[in-house]
């Protein structure tokens, strides 16, 4: 364990202390099953916590538990220990209650992309918001937050702002996404603040009088879980894409096109 003491330097004492006992149980439980640290998958992560939730642990207990086991399994892809796919799921999937939802193909996201749409100007609007899910991995609160200074087609420039769990970015615009992308911008969004009779300063708005750019987002999910049943959520669409993106990158850039920090930090200290 005193690798793991190490590697928890920079936090509290007090925090320290918690987070290896929290890891010795772990350890304890996992040697029941003859399985080795570098062994670790995160289906043994979430068995665990399955049985502590079972055994009528502490919601506290559990989530110190759950913050804990995060840390040991990047410690260990840090250390060589384990293989760098553990961190991308735990990076991605986390450690929830109940098991991430399966993870789409990016060929299927295109295929969902391509037969879905809503009617009218809303669908219009809808279609690019899709768009910036797909091939940007945004999160919903980045595509409310978006401006349309924050899209500059000329240079072919998304400039992602940084909100309270996303640092700022920016990412280039696709060749095949301009003419949509521009289409919204020039037509579509002008004929909506019309409808509206209002000014908004954000990239998408609605056609009422609510300023609340989440209604955007959660009509546009429910349109998509009626004709999709099998999406569940944003989260699992942006981890498909994120899966997509560790493939071709790596999980260091992925973890920078994603807009977190605090791993891609921790990896450049171990180098």
């Amino acid at each position: 364990m005193e690798d793991f003491k190490q590697y928890l330097s920079g936090h509290s004492k007090s925090l320290r202390e918690g987070y290896v006992w929290m890891v010795r149980l772990f350890l304890e439980w996992l040697a029941e099953f003859n399985v080795q640290p570098h062994e670790i998958q995160l289906s043994h992560l979430q068995g665990y916590i399955s049985q502590l939730q079972e055994e009528d642990w502490k919601e506290y207990k559990v989530r110190l538990t759950i913050a804990a086991l995060r840390n040991y399994g990047y410690m260990l892809v840090l250390n060589g220990k384990a293989n760098e796919k553990l961190a991308m799921e735990l990076y991605i999937k986390g450690i929830y209650k109940k098991p991430f939802p399966s993870l789409f193909e990016l060929e299927e996201l295109l295929q969902m992309y391509q037969n879905f749409s809503t009617p009218g100007i809303v669908g219009q609007r809808n279609q690019p918001v899709l768009n910036l899910f797909l091939y940007q991995g945004l999160t919903p609160e980045e595509v409310i937050n978006l401006c349309p200074e924050h899209l500059d087609l000329k240079k072919q420039i998304l400039t992602v702002p940084q909100t309270y769990k996303g640092k700022s970015r920016q990412f280039t615009i696709e060749d095949h996404q301009i003419p949509l992308l521009d289409d919204y911008l020039n037509q579509v969004r002008p004929k909506l603040l019309l409808l509206a009779n209002k000014e908004d300063e954000h990239l998408f708005v609605t056609t009422s009088g609510n300023p609340n750019g989440k209604n955007i987002t959660d009509n546009l999910l429910t349109s998509l879980k009626s004709k999709f049943p099998q999406i569940t959520s944003y989260a699992q669409i942006r981890a498909s894409v994120l899966y997509h993106w560790y493939t071709l990158y790596g999980l260091e850039k992925t973890i920078e096109l994603a807009g977190h920090s605090y791993i891609q930090q921790t990896l450049r200290k171990s180098k």
